[in-house]
């Protein structure tokens, strides 16, 4: 093919031109490090080591919390420690919470004895007797505290003049055993020396009954609930009202003397001599006046007399009618308000020694078993032997007897 000279420019090759600079290589990019692939989370699984090593820790704080916090001992420590800053009413809270939950303990014995302290500061004698016999009910026998809580008792029923009741406990044989027995031998015989002047008193109501008033006064005045003294008075006074009540004689009114008769002259004297002198009357003898009969002394009401005037002095206060003045003062004459206290809490204590005599000791320690676990035959005698001292403290065999209840 021939050579073509001259071609169109745009048709020409390119001849051969600088070099072209070669271009600055730019740095490659860092290739981005894919993410490692996430482990697959395994399912937790309880490590039992670790459980019960855990459940060890809980039960060893759950054991020492009951041992050292809230033991009936740790709760009956706090409980006095309330009654030492006067929180009485606390405290009798805090000792009630120990015998319900904590019933067969020591501590719930002696919480009651707590309870007892409390009310006889507070001046609530009933309260304070009642707990104090719960406490010689629960507590253990031959306990340190047996002979005080008698004691104390004795001391609330001296203190409210109920000296019968005073003396048979001053005397009991826990109490003559203690080293409360000289301050109880004391009470022995200060009882003794009220019932020797109320004895000497008794005598004068025949003879000398305004002496006898006196002398009943005196006792009254140091014991005025004492019910032996009040009605003693009371037939004191009976038997002075009577003998003020007697006709006393009459003297004779003195007679004026005559006045003198007028000087008679010869011939008057001479007429009245011959002249027969008419007899003179006989005085008229009155019949002295009949003495009243005597009165007898009132008589102390008997047992069924003051239930009856009580019971109907009770039934006016229960439907809360204001009593009369001679109504209250018949009550406190007839102690109504100790009478009703003690047949209330014989009442109680009656029921009691009725269910021991109904029921075997083997099935009442079966019912207590469902309670206490620990509960033995042995405990069971016990405390059925508590029941009937309490019983025979309370004298409830006189008082029932007496009393128609």
């Amino acid at each position: 093919m021939p050579e073509i000279k001259d071609l169109p420019v745009f048709l020409q090759q390119p001849g051969p031109g600088p070099e072209p600079k070669p271009a600055l290589l730019e740095p490659a990019p860092e290739p981005t490090p894919t993410p490692a692939p996430k482990p697959a989370r395994k399912p937790f699984a309880i490590n039992k080591t670790a459980v019960i090593i855990l459940c060890a820790v809980l039960a060893s704080a759950g054991v020492a919390y009951q041992l050292f916090i809230n033991s009936a001992a740790q709760r009956y420590k706090q409980a006095g420690r309330l009654v030492e800053k006067a929180r009485n009413t606390e405290a009798i809270s805090a000792y009630s919470r120990i015998i319900t939950r904590y019933p067969r303990s020591i501590e719930a014995a002696y919480s009651h004895y707590g309870i007892g302290d409390i009310k006889a500061l507070q001046g609530d004698s009933q309260g304070a007797i009642a707990s104090y016999e719960d406490y010689m009910v629960a507590a253990p026998d031959k306990d340190p505290k047996l002979a005080s809580a008698r004691f104390k008792v004795a001391e609330l029923h001296f203190k409210e003049d109920r000296l019968a009741d005073a003396d048979y406990l001053y005397q009991n044989p826990v109490v003559r055993e203690s080293d409360l027995a000289g301050r109880a031998e004391e009470r022995v015989k200060e009882i003794a020396a009220i019932n020797v002047r109320l004895a000497e008193a008794k005598k004068l109501i025949a003879k000398s009954p305004n002496k006898a008033v006196e002398a009943y006064s005196a006792v009254v005045a140091e014991r005025p609930k004492y019910a032996a003294a009040l009605a003693g008075l009371e037939e004191a006074r009976a038997a002075l009202a009577a003998y003020n009540g007697r006709p006393v004689a009459k003297r004779p009114a003195a007679t004026k003397p005559p006045k003198p008769a007028p000087a008679l002259t010869k011939s008057a004297l001479k007429a009245a001599l011959t002249k027969a002198e008419p007899p003179a009357p006989k005085p008229v003898q009155k019949a002295a006046p009949k003495p009243a009969a005597e009165q007898k002394p009132a008589a102390a009401p008997s047992p069924k007399a003051q239930f009856e005037t009580c019971s109907a002095i009770w039934d006016a206060e229960k439907a809360q009618a204001q009593l009369s003045a001679d109504q209250i003062f018949t009550k406190m004459k007839l102690g109504c308000d100790d009478l009703k206290q003690r047949l209330d809490a014989c009442r109680e204590a009656r029921e009691d020694v009725m269910a021991l005599q109904g029921v075997p000791p083997e099935a009442r320690m079966a019912m207590e078993l469902e309670i206490d676990p620990d509960w033995t035959l042995a405990k069971q005698l016990e405390q059925d032997k508590k029941i009937m001292q309490r019983y025979e403290d309370r004298r409830c065999a006189e008082l029932l007897k007496t009393f128609p209840i």
